[in-house]
């Protein structure tokens, strides 16, 4: 039995040792993709220090400021009320939660590395240590294989830009992809 965590951040960029985590959100499965207990999501409160270089940020890269202000993101985080320790603390116990039933916990999402990454790398995360499986299922890894062979597939429509639109966007699209796998004749 495995337990999937869908898991989505949105950042001021794509460079962990530069950027800054702004929003924070994941989502428990079982193995058919059925979601599991109460999905989660935060706008990451900023440390003082931080909102410089958020701002800096933001000035400096179209494309996210652009993304962040559409999805009203940007709007938020001046109303953000959890640090970034705050949302360790509530992922812990989420995860804790999900182990006492006995399964496996393993990262999932779109890109999930970058966002494991960013969290492990930029606030000592540590999944790991919480339990959580080393191996992740990577749904992007698996578009590009099937673009890469050719299979025809349809996307899930895709999230807002939002982290917990963005869970919920992969969750989908793993569905569409244990349907498609699904009917692969067993070796």
């Amino acid at each position: 039995m495995k337990t999937f965590m869908f898991m989505d951040i949105e950042a001021t960029g794509l460079r962990w040792r530069q950027d800054v985590v702004l929003e924070v959100a994941w989502a428990f499965t079982d193995e058919h993709f059925e979601v599991l207990g109460e999905p989660r999501s935060f706008v990451v409160k900023p440390e003082d220090h931080e909102w410089a270089t958020i701002a800096s940020q933001l000035r400096k890269n179209d494309i996210p400021r652009q993304m962040h202000q559409s999805s009203g993101l940007y709007d938020e985080l001046p109303m953000a009320e959890h640090d970034i320790l705050d949302i360790r603390k509530v992922m812990r116990a989420d995860i804790e939660e999900q182990l006492q039933v006995g399964a496996a916990i393993h990262l999932a999402g779109l890109s999930v590395e970058f966002d494991r990454t960013f969290l492990d790398e930029l606030h000592d995360f540590e999944f790991e240590e919480m339990g959580v499986h080393h191996r992740l299922y990577n749904l992007s890894a698996v578009k590009l294989a099937l673009d890469n062979v050719g299979v025809v597939y349809y996307s899930a429509k895709p999230g807002n830009h939002r982290a917990l639109a963005d869970v919920f966007e992969a969750i989908e699209q793993a569905r569409i992809f244990r349907e498609l796998l699904g009917h692969l004749p067993a070796v």
